[in-house]
């Protein structure tokens, strides 16, 4: 068992690691901002956390479930005159997250069980040559702590 800040640190680099093994090579991830600027193609974990929900179970032991929040972001910018090429790239990352929590939903034992509960995203338009996406997508893990 663990308290809050040692789960969320867990959760956090399980996560990353289980994102990392679905990715191809050279994908960029980084655990919070990547240094400098997002690239063109880039994932990386939040170094923010949500608690959603506390829940209290009667088992004698000073533990506890919580349901912690970790957003995975994500940045795709290219040099496109169509939605579909911007949006295809930008979900194709997000498909490594999704993958690497469906695989293996405790996330390598450090957690009960996590799931997508959302992707969200929008798109912009920074110059006349120029598409980018960016998407969250929100892990919430349930997680036993002390």
């Amino acid at each position: 068992m663990a308290d809050r800040l040692t789960k969320i640190r867990e959760l956090h680099t399980a996560l990353l690691a289980a994102i990392v093994a679905q990715a191809p090579a050279g994908t960029a991830i980084s655990d919070g901002w990547p240094a400098g600027a997002p690239q063109d193609a880039q994932l990386w974990l939040a170094g923010d956390v949500e608690v959603a929900e506390i829940e209290y179970e009667v088992t004698g032991l000073l533990q506890h479930v919580e349901q912690l929040v970790v957003e995975a972001r994500i940045v795709y910018r290219t040099a496109t005159d169509t939605h579909d090429d911007v949006a295809a790239g930008a979900m194709a990352l997000s498909g490594y997250v999704e993958a690497a929590v469906h695989n293996d939903p405790t996330l390598g034992g450090a957690c009960r069980f996590a799931r997508i509960a959302k992707i969200s995203g929008k798109e912009a338009v920074p110059d006349d040559k120029t598409r980018e996406m960016g998407l969250t997508v929100t892990v919430v893990a349930e997680c036993v702590v002390t």
